[in-house]
């Protein structure tokens, strides 16, 4: 009888099969899409081969000699894992300390959704001997000095006047500028669109917010102010071993 639940429930099935075979072909046509899409290019900055003791390369939680050099053996078995993609590979890797690696098996995940990472790519960072390394330092050692002011007295501090300065004059530095100069209003800003515009801080960072009935207060606990880390040799190499900071 048309109408009965028995009708209905030919209806919802034949709705739901034409529904799967249309998600089947949407998916299908997008990972076709992606497959045929060309590689990417995945370019170094030639570190790597430009120096045997790989000093310009990332080898934290591995272990290193006195000097802070990387050990050949352990940091080899950290690119065979990379490269290998095996499981029991990264599990093999030679640790210098207690401290593990964080999610090193990322980049050899495969996502479900777009384009697969292996195909995605972005330029490589700056060579450790180049003006514009040299000149990233720079803004880091600016960085950490000026760690503890308010971003309220930016505008009047005398040392955030100089750090504006000397940013201002490296001619190999990319961060935003107004009129070729950096400013209060671009010092540590970023250099995608609308990162000059309005205060540091967001202020939907700001805001409590509500997960449910639970109220969140989006605030940090900080290092107390002026707490150094990591100024002598002995307590940066514990921690390039993967050891913790000595105190």
């Amino acid at each position: 009888m048309l109408g009965s639940s028995e009708t209905e429930a030919e209806a919802a099935t034949a709705f739901g099969r034409t529904r799967a075979v249309e998600a089947f072909e949407i998916r299908r046509n997008a990972a076709l899409a992606e497959f045929n899409a060309p590689a990417a290019l995945h370019a170094n900055n030639g570190d790597e081969q430009r120096y045997s003791n790989k000093i310009g390369n990332y080898s934290k939680g591995l272990p290193h000699n006195s000097l802070g050099e990387v050990e050949l053996a352990p940091y080899n078995g950290y690119l065979n894992a990379i490269r290998s993609g095996q499981p029991s590979d990264f599990e093999n890797i030679t640790l210098g300390g207690i401290t593990r690696l964080t999610n090193p098996q990322a980049g050899v995940a495969f996502g479900l959704e777009g384009a697969d990472s292996g195909n995605l790519s972005e330029p490589p960072s700056p060579a450790v001997a180049s003006q514009e390394r040299a000149d990233e330092a720079v803004e880091n050692y600016w960085m950490a000095l000026l760690r503890d002011m308010p971003f309220t007295e930016y505008a009047t501090d005398p040392m955030v006047s100089h750090a504006c300065s000397e940013l201002s004059n490296l001619s190999a530095f990319t961060g935003p500028r107004i009129n070729g100069q950096v400013t209060t209003q671009t010092l540590f800003r970023g250099f995608t669109a609308g990162d000059v515009i309005g205060p540091y801080i967001s202020q939907f960072l700001l805001q409590q917010v509500s997960f449910g009935a639970l109220p969140l207060r989006q605030q940090y606990a900080t290092y107390q102010p002026s707490m150094d880390y990591m100024t002598d040799f002995p307590s940066w190499l514990a921690v390039q071993n993967g050891r913790g900071h000595l105190h």
